[in-house]
């Protein structure tokens, strides 16, 4: 939000409330000093945060089993109710659908540091089959494109920037119909093939992720209508045009936004300044925030470090001289919304 001092390995912490990227370069900085109460070295400790692919099939695969047993419940509930009844489960299996859908695309993140298997090759197919294809993401560009987004944190060239607008009720009709959606397939020209990512360094386009994408989405919800399940197929393309797309940006900006941001600002010619939080709030920080994003600024201080070892991770800075900052850094999804909206 502002303009900080250089920071040297001898420059001291600021203070535990200031945010944005000079404190980010600091912790990064502090990496060769940090000692936790028991005399552990930091590094030593973070060269055993292998990640632990098996919980992260137990954490993803089921939800798609979910997802599928939505669709067909909703198919054979159809019949038995009136018409009205239908039209009402519409909204609902949209609802549902649409945060499924945010929760396993969040699992495209852990990809692209590889985390979904040790082989990499198998891990970007893996990526691909089970989260990408949701929404025609090219894995390589996403990759390159998610990368730039840890470079240029709270700069306006940040690849991945819906915290540039507040959670106004523009914001909400936006999403509401269908215009962040269009918004946003355009913005990501990076996971679409329509252009690379600042860095210059983003392989070359390849159109058949999208098309494996569109012919997915084509394939099942022309299945569900043949089969005469038209309130699967409506409710799905609800989630996917509307809930999808405004809980993932809802999410983002609940991550990055500062609390101090202006609303009257256009950040996209401002810089906004790096903020990443800890989020709390037990089982549905634990979904909303799924694969980790509800320890956002643990993932952004060691983006290697999959998000599986993220507590242990977490334990170890709050018992050094860090803890401070992280504890100043802590928060739930609610409280921050409500910060944000007493900006508007």
């Amino acid at each position: 939000m502002h303009a900080e001092a250089p920071v040297t390995d001898d420059t001291p912490l600021p203070a535990p409330s200031d945010a944005g990227a000079a404190y980010a370069d600091a912790l990064k900085r502090l990496r060769g000093k940090l000692v936790d109460g028991q005399g552990r070295d930091y590094k030593a400790f973070r060269a055993t945060l292998t990640p632990a692919f098996g919980q992260v099939w137990r954490e993803l695969v089921p939800v798609h089993g979910l997802m599928a047993a939505i669709l067909a419940g909703l198919a054979l509930a159809q019949p038995a109710l009136p018409l009205v009844g239908q039209a009402a489960l519409v909204p609902a299996g949209a609802v549902a659908l649409g945060a499924l859908v945010n929760y396993v695309v969040l699992f495209l993140h852990e990809g692209a540091h590889y985390g979904l298997h040790p082989d990499r090759a198998t891990n970007d197919r893996l990526m691909y089959g089970l989260c990408g294809i949701l929404i025609g993401a090219d894995v390589a560009k996403y990759r390159a494109s998610h990368f730039d987004h840890h470079r240029k944190l709270g700069t306006t060239e940040d690849t991945e920037h819906s915290y540039f607008e507040a959670p106004s009720p523009g914001f909400l009709l936006g999403s509401m119909t269908g215009i962040r959606a269009v918004q946003q397939a355009l913005a990501q020209g990076y996971l679409l093939g329509a252009k690379p990512a600042p860095s210059g360094a983003a392989p070359a386009s390849r159109p058949w992720p999208l098309l494996g994408g569109l012919a997915f989405h084509a394939a099942l919800v022309g299945g569900l209508l043949l089969a005469g399940a038209w309130v699967a197929a409506c409710a799905w393309v609800l989630a996917m045009g509307l809930v999808f797309p405004t809980l993932g940006s809802l999410r983002q900006i609940l991550e990055h936004r500062d609390e101090l941001a202006d609303p009257a600002t256009d950040y996209s010619q401002v810089p906004h300044g790096a903020t990443s939080r800890i989020f709390r709030g037990g089982l549905f920080a634990a979904f909303f925030g799924g694969a980790g994003f509800d320890r956002h600024l643990l993932h952004h201080f060691e983006p290697a470090v999959s998000y599986t070892r993220l507590p242990e991770l977490e334990a170890f800075l709050r018992d050094t001289e860090l803890a401070p900052y992280l504890e100043s850094r802590t928060t739930t999804y609610g409280r921050t919304l409500r910060a944000l909206l007493g900006r508007r």
